[in-house]
């Protein structure tokens, strides 16, 4: 009869040393230039030498994987740490993020997971913080010269407000669709609106005009 014991500790012990680096990158994920001019197009840069026999990829582990996304600001200090610590806690689901890519290749994910009203927003932001948020329209050029001008990615942004022109519109009709991938590819539940709201509560409280 096989010993399961030892065939479980066997497999945990092959998943944590998935975590680890396998083979150190020849400059540190830091200095990896982001300059695609989105997270995408950067994520893609973190493979060198594409085509060749022995591509120079950086993202080695789950563990690289985390740091990159920290450096793209993708990620702040303590999601990074909050990752990581899952990794710990589960090391044969954190290890498949990276041992089965070949299922993903040349895949969309729709990643909508919840529907809400900007209306509906303000007020779930009020009841969270305790302060006194509205919603009022805006159009969406000058949403766009506003957050640009604050820093927010501009070819990101300008994906945001074509939302909003056709949100205004009608010609999207898909706005309120709502998916489960996140769920299906991650295993995790994906984060609600409120969630986020409460996580960052600090953030959002503004101290009120007198």
């Amino acid at each position: 009869m096989p010993n399961t014991s030892v065939n479980r500790y066997d497999g945990y012990m092959q998943a944590i040393a998935s975590l680890k680096d396998a083979a150190a990158p020849k400059k540190p994920l830091a200095a990896l230039q982001r300059i695609g001019g989105h997270a995408a197009l950067d994520f893609v840069n973190t493979v060198d030498w594409r085509g060749r026999p022995t591509p120079q990829e950086y993202l080695v582990g789950y563990a690289a994987l985390v740091e990159w996304a920290g450096h793209a600001g993708l990620v702040d200090a303590p999601d990074a740490v909050q990752l990581r610590r899952r990794a710990v806690d589960e090391p044969v689901r954190a290890a498949a993020v990276l041992r089965s890519p070949a299922a993903h290749v040349s895949r969309t994910y729709p990643l909508a997971t919840e529907a809400a009203s900007l209306g509906e927003i303000a007020s779930i932001l009020a009841q969270v913080t305790g302060l006194s948020w509205r919603y009022e329209p805006q159009e969406p050029e000058v949403f766009f010269r506003t957050v640009t001008a604050a820093g927010a990615d501009p070819v990101y942004m300008a994906c945001v407000r074509n939302v909003f022109e056709r949100t205004r519109n009608g010609s999207l009709t898909e706005a309120s669709d709502t998916f489960d991938t996140v769920e299906q590819v991650t295993g995790h539940a994906p984060t609600k609106l409120r969630e986020f709201f409460e996580k960052h509560r600090t953030a959002l409280a503004y101290v009120s005009p007198r």
